[in-house]
């Protein structure tokens, strides 16, 4: 996850916490029936709120902040509360953590490098996704809405007098 990220040494103990809460919510070759966490809590994990590793974020600012103020900081995801679905983000520009953000927005399709830039190699082309089938994906023609001179009841601009 680490190496896959591009994040610094210093996130290990992130990885590490972040592989022993979703390894806690799959299932296990020795118990393919119920899940560690379901073996505790008695109920099936939710995984809806899951994000890639080391993605970027942006983590919404909700005290403090005046009207010209930025409304959200970057960040990356570096884990997960494991009492609430809150992140754990990673703000890099002040070397400090938020331990339970939960107003954030992610931006999977790019990994943050080591030196905080955006690596282009590890972005998603969207024209690598597209379906070539000439009958899948072929929208409908979309009706014009130019009045003609029969349906109209006002007159259009070169009927004026």
């Amino acid at each position: 996850m680490l190496i896959q990220s591009q994040l610094s040494e210093k996130h290990w103990d992130d990885a590490i916490r972040t592989a022993c809460y979703l390894l806690n919510r799959t299932l296990s070759t020795k118990n393919t029936e119920m899940t560690p966490f379901e073996v505790i809590f008695k109920k099936k994990p939710s995984l809806h709120h899951v994000k890639i590793f080391g993605c970027r974020a942006m983590a919404h600012v909700m005290t403090n902040r005046n009207k010209w103020d930025p409304k959200a900081i970057e960040c990356v995801l570096v884990g997960y509360n494991s009492s609430n679905k809150n992140y754990i983000l990673y703000v890099s520009a002040e070397n400090q953590y938020i331990q339970h953000a939960k107003h954030v927005s992610f931006v999977e399709e790019s990994i943050v490098s080591k030196n905080n830039t955006c690596d282009k190699s590890m972005t998603m082309d969207l024209e690598d996704l597209r379906i070539t089938d000439s009958t899948v994906g072929t929208l409908p023609k979309i009706p014009s809405y130019e009045k003609s001179k029969k349906d109209s009841s006002m007159p259009l601009d070169d009927e004026k007098q």
